[in-house]
């Protein structure tokens, strides 16, 4: 109990310093004041909800049992709806992480069924991309912004089953959630115009199939099949070969045992 307490206040302090650098500006903060440089209702949303969440780091024990009379199902909904809410309500104006400004150029003078024609490591990516901006009323941007959107819920919905699937009671499966959903690539699916989107949900796809393979409760042609779906979403998920032929190996060992 002394541990959690300590975690909260950790928790409560570092949320608040960023929620006070918002209004007061004694000097060069180096990133610690970034909440302050959004605008008007935007960091006034963002004050609102970082403040939910800091009081919510000392009220946990009476927030999760009222959380706990959904279903999950419902709870699920809840949260997918907001995310993606706030996903359009905060697209980013800016493209600066990447080559954001020069794929809009790019695609935006494709005519007609003409093909985007260059050197890429993401050729999944680059065929939806070309799909959508052929699509009626879908400008370059746009399309790169459903692209954005859609990865960030298919990322949330893996993040749900792959807390349900570590987390032994709800408060493990919310922590678990609250940390895969703040990492920093999550930038990538607030409309932002670049190709790593679709990435970080296929990684999470990859581990959980990978957690259920050994557990045999997913078959390894199915973990197999998507391992092969996975390399032409970006190139460099080819790092993950050794990690697959691991599963293969144990799931191989695993099923001759059983024959014995």
């Amino acid at each position: 109990q002394a541990e959690i307490k300590k975690a909260k206040w950790i928790l409560g302090i570092f949320l608040f310093t960023h929620l006070m650098f918002i209004f007061w500006h004694p000097g060069y903060m180096w990133g610690i004041d970034f909440l302050s440089y959004y605008s008007g209702w935007e960091w006034i949303g963002i004050f609102m909800i970082g403040s939910v969440l800091f009081l919510g780091a000392y009220y946990t024990e009476q927030i999760l049992p009222i959380i706990a009379t959904f279903t999950a199902g419902i709870r699920a909904t809840l949260l997918i709806l907001f995310v993606f809410i706030s996903f359009i309500v905060f697209t980013v104006p800016t493209h600066l992480l990447g080559d954001g400004a020069l794929f809009l150029r790019e695609v935006a003078t494709l005519s007609d069924n003409q093909e985007w024609v260059r050197p890429n490591r993401s050729p999944i990516v680059y065929a939806l991309i070309q799909t959508l901006y052929h699509s009626p009323y879908i400008s370059s941007l746009l399309a790169y912004q459903i692209y954005s959107w859609t990865s960030g819920i298919l990322y949330l919905g893996i993040a749900l089953l792959f807390s349900r699937k570590i987390g032994r009671n709800l408060t493990e499966k919310s922590l678990l959630l609250c940390i895969l959903f703040s990492l920093g690539f999550v930038v990538q699916f607030f409309g932002y115009v670049e190709n790593y989107a679709l990435l970080f949900p296929a990684i999470l796809t990859f581990l959980l199939l990978g957690l259920l393979t050994l557990e045999d409760k997913c078959h390894i042609f199915v973990f197999s099949a998507f391992t092969g779906v996975l390399f032409p979403i970006h190139f460099v998920t080819f790092a993950f070969i050794p990690s697959y032929c691991i599963v293969l190996y144990l799931s191989i060992i695993k099923s001759d045992a059983k024959k014995i």
